[in-house]
């Protein structure tokens, strides 16, 4: 099911753990795994950065974007030489490859090609003035059109024994039942399958008795619970009640997993939890 890994590497603090993950995947999957370093060109030609020096007494810094792309380009050798090494270390086949432009546009386009994205939640960072740039991670989120696994920087490990998947009854959440079932079946990995009831589903008694059908017909040891009240909360709480590694959004373009992702509170809520969360389209 799962054949080839795409994983996007930066220089964040929690690169590390995100290479983890893909490794470990691919060893799961005995899936291909890709790496791959854009070279942002917006920190090249961003008006943010005559500013960010404006503001630091500096009128102007020559050839300032042959030192930034000098440092972007040591950065890339770097990522290089560590995802080699990982791939080495774990015996799982890959490349490392390399490309500039915007990150969102050349990680969707890249994605085309495999079947799983995993990213990290915490912008890169790259020491020009200890500058710290954002994430890319929302405009990723909106353009790939395929499972997206985030590491949020506060995981520490990986570890999967235990997945939480909310349901809600969508033909995207049905998409994410089925994958997960496929990818965890006879693999001893139990599913805390849960339904919120809350104001954005109709009728979740019956999405509830839905997935219970599908899942009354697989080999996947899984515990069901039908709760009421606000689902992120929720959500968060009974992933952290029952022990579970990972969180699966069976949809995430509702109400109020769209307003999460189009500010800073998705990255609040996985750093909470300390978990990765699969996102699917």
């Amino acid at each position: 099911m799962i054949k080839s890994i795409l994983v996007g590497l930066e220089s964040a603090e929690n690169n590390p753990i995100v290479t983890k993950y893909a490794m470990e995947l691919g060893k799961f999957f005995n899936a291909g795994v890709t790496g791959m370093h854009v070279l942002d060109i917006r920190k090249l030609y961003s008006p943010f950065v005559e500013d960010v020096f404006y503001s630091m007494g500096m009128a102007s810094v020559p050839n300032f974007q042959d030192i930034v792309r000098k440092r972007l380009m040591e950065i890339r050798e770097i990522l290089r030489d560590s995802f080699e090494h990982e791939l080495k270390d774990h015996g799982v086949r890959g490349e490392f490859r390399s490309s500039e432009g915007i990150v969102s546009e050349i990680l969707t386009a890249e994605s085309h090609s495999h079947d799983l994205l995993v990213i990290g939640t915490k912008g890169e960072r790259f020491r020009v003035a200890e500058i710290l740039l954002g994430s890319t991670f929302e405009e990723v989120v909106r353009r790939v059109n395929r499972p997206i696994i985030v590491v949020p920087a506060a995981c520490q490990k990986f570890y999967v024994k235990k997945i939480l998947l909310a349901y809600d009854g969508s033909d995207k959440a049905s998409n994410a039942l089925q994958f997960v079932v496929n990818a965890i079946e006879g693999r001893g990995i139990a599913l805390e399958y849960l339904v919120v009831q809350d104001s954005l589903i109709e009728d979740a008694q019956a999405a509830f008795a839905e997935g219970k059908r599908y899942l009354e017909n697989r080999s996947v040891p899984y515990q069901a619970t039908l709760l009421q009240g606000e689902a992120v909360e929720l959500i968060l709480q009974h992933a952290k009640l029952h022990h579970c590694d990972m969180i699966v959004m069976g949809s995430y373009d509702r109400s109020f997993l769209k307003n999460l992702l189009l500010g800073s509170t998705t990255e609040e809520l996985l750093s909470k939890v300390n978990l990765p969360t699969l996102l699917m389209r």
